[in-house]
């Protein structure tokens, strides 16, 4: 079957459940993929847009590349065929992120880096790019930062929790927010980490994920909700599910 893409690269979704699948939202309709159609595998663990619209799905048996109209996979070139999290950087580059390393598509040329290249942690848990074209990379020891040329890790010595990091991204001063599954929200301007935790406000300091909008307000998902803090890092508000109790 053929996709015409639309712009919106947040038509698409990773539905990950039991019974995994890639699948895109037209607004009305979800349009599901397996391996029927040429996903590698059916569970989708994360994906990525490039600049060309194509999908890029990182699976439990490899990565698959889906452009709108064909299907192409990759369990040859990475360093671990278990994928944990990809991103398409603004480069061209494709870094996927396993539990041996982090495998990058160039063009046409694979490469890979691990701990030996100075990485602070072979197990991958999310990759993201700052403004300056810097690759972050959260790991089971902290967070790692390429330059393009070289590695500069993070971990506990430097003021990070224990536990490393689930997940980074950036506001508009491109400073970066860490997600601690153990510790909380951490903010570092380049110089400081600082931790956000219940104490601060946080509704729990199990934090999975972080978005942030043009306002600098941040969206924090952690184990008991979502926590939304304003610009000056103020707890605005806290978001849970409201129990209701059945009818008699």
């Amino acid at each position: 079957k053929a996709l015409k893409f639309m712009n919106n690269k947040d038509n698409w979704k990773s539905i990950i459940n039991i019974s995994s699948t890639a699948a895109k939202f037209g607004g009305q309709q979800f349009t599901h993929y397996t391996e029927s159609d040429g996903l590698i595998n059916n569970f989708v663990n994360c994906l990525s847009i490039d600049d060309n619209q194509s999908v890029w799905f990182g699976t439990n048996r490899g990565l698959a590349m889906f452009n709108g109209e064909d299907w192409m996979s990759d369990t040859t070139h990475l360093i671990n065929n278990y994928v944990t999290s990809i991103y398409a950087a603004s480069s061209g580059d494709i870094w996927v992120g396993t539990d041996d390393g982090i495998s990058v598509l160039s063009g046409s040329t694979w490469s890979s880096f691990t701990e030996n290249d100075g990485l602070g942690d072979n197990r991958i848990s999310s990759i993201n790019e700052d403004v300056n074209g810097h690759i972050w990379v959260g790991e089971r020891a902290g967070v790692s930062v390429y330059d393009g040329a070289s590695w500069t890790s993070f971990g506990t010595s430097d003021g990070l929790p224990f536990g490393g990091i689930k997940y980074v991204t950036f506001d508009s001063n491109n400073d970066a927010w860490l997600a601690s599954s153990l510790k909380g929200l951490i903010h570092f301007n380049g110089v400081d980490f600082t931790i956000f935790d219940t104490s601060s406000g946080l509704i729990s300091k199990n934090i999975t994920s972080i978005a942030i909008d043009e306002n600098d307000t941040k969206w924090v998902g952690t184990s008991k909700g979502i926590s939304v803090l304003d610009q000056n890092n103020e707890v605005l508000a806290q978001h849970t599910i409201l129990l209701t109790l059945p009818e008699p």
